[in-house]
């Protein structure tokens, strides 16, 4: 039997912190849904157990096919949850490692876990995070890095950020980049639009880095309403923040009426200030969409070839030059011919390395077991 085909049989519990498999769904929460679904199929022996704080509702299709089990907990806040509900049930069910797709962990861990970092943004760029986000990070997120037995960056440019505050973690660090979105539906004709009229898109609502607020004023202000273009912004708070003329906004959209969106836009505008990876930008080359996008490291890492689509983000001037430039139709014909050569990579490429990430976080596991007996004893008190 070869290395690869005992890892696919070795039998292994992972246990999941599912609260970003919750409905309605983040970035994140695609994340965790695909990569979860990409580790059922390429490791059917291992077992899940998805673990949720019991608020809201847990939309994922493996559990209806038996693939996942779930455990859930009412306890608020969520340091609760995990301190003093999470921690026992770790133990009950025999986890052999634990995976947080959200980054934080519990302060005292008794099994090998493993965290995916998104972005470094409680040390980058603090001041765009709610002030809860803001404590909760600032105060949990350096303890877990130490806590974790492997860290996952989802882009070379996190990884460089973690190791730029978190020297000490470098070891630990592996880089695994996601795979796209959902397979392309139907293209429908979303509300508020005539048929065949052209827009933009942009997905991300009023979160402050994501920069919708400078792209609404740069649209406004270019000559596409003029001639009939509309911008659409899907996210929480678009509707209060930026719907009006010109501007059609969406809170949550269902995953029927996101497809349509993004086959029917007649480009995807990405301006954030600060990300950590960039899903929307595989999901518009995997549609064919053509993008215009904030000139960021994360966004040069997937080699587009075609210049004229980047703008400096914090400049209002810079984007409506490059909006302007989408009343050439020809303009965008060629930025989607260029978006071709990109690499896709893939979810079941990406789970592959993940289940690797895993399998020798899980080879602690005696080592590990040392120290989860002398922290049980100090949780107890004894």
């Amino acid at each position: 039997m070869s290395e690869d085909q005992a890892g696919e049989n070795r039998r292994l519990t992972i246990g999941i912190d599912g609260r970003p498999l919750r409905t309605p769904t983040t970035g994140i929460g695609v994340y965790s849904r695909e990569t979860l679904a990409a580790l059922a199929g390429l490791r059917p022996a291992w077992r899940f157990v998805v673990y949720i704080d019991g608020v809201g509702e847990m939309g994922h299709e493996l559990v209806a096919q038996g693939a996942l089990r779930l455990a859930a907990c009412a306890i608020r806040p969520a340091v609760l949850w995990r301190h003093v509900w999470l921690l026992p049930r770790l133990l009950r069910d025999r986890v052999d490692v634990l995976w947080s797709p959200l980054g934080v962990l519990p302060m005292v861990c008794p099994v090998p876990a493993v965290v995916t970092i998104h972005d470094v943004l409680w040390k980058d760029l603090m001041e765009t995070l709610t002030p809860r986000d803001h404590l909760t990070r600032r105060t949990q997120m350096g303890r877990s890095l130490h806590v974790a037995s492997r860290i996952v960056a989802v882009s070379r440019f996190t990884a460089d950020r973690l190791r730029a505050h978190y020297p000490a973690a470098a070891d630990k660090i592996r880089v695994i980049r996601q795979g796209p979105g959902q397979t392309p539906g139907l293209v429908l004709t979303p509300f508020g639009l005539t048929s065949g009229q052209p827009y933009l898109l942009s997905l991300g609502g009023a979160e402050p880095r994501k920069n919708n607020g400078r792209l609404v004023q740069a649209f406004r202000q270019s000559r596409l309403p003029t001639l009939g273009w509309r911008l659409i912004v899907v996210g929480r708070e678009a509707v209060a923040r930026f719907a009006g003329p010109a501007v059609l906004a969406f809170e949550h959209v269902d995953r029927d009426l996101l497809e349509a969106l993004l086959a029917g836009a007649a480009a995807i505008v990405v301006p954030s200030l600060y990300e950590g990876f960039g899903l929307p930008v595989l999901e518009a080359v995997v549609r064919r969409r053509p993008l215009l996008l904030s000139d960021i490291a994360p966004f040069r890492e997937f080699g587009l070839p075609d210049g004229r689509r980047f703008f400096r983000p914090d400049d209002v001037t810079d984007m409506i030059r490059v909006l302007n430039q989408c009343s050439a139709k020809e303009l965008l014909a060629d930025l989607e011919k260029s978006q071709r050569t990109v690499a896709m990579g893939s979810w079941r490429a990406a789970a592959a390395h993940f289940a690797e990430v895993l399998e020798d976080a899980a080879g602690r596991r005696r080592e590990k077991r040392g120290d989860a007996t002398d922290s049980w004893a100090m949780l107890r008190g004894g």
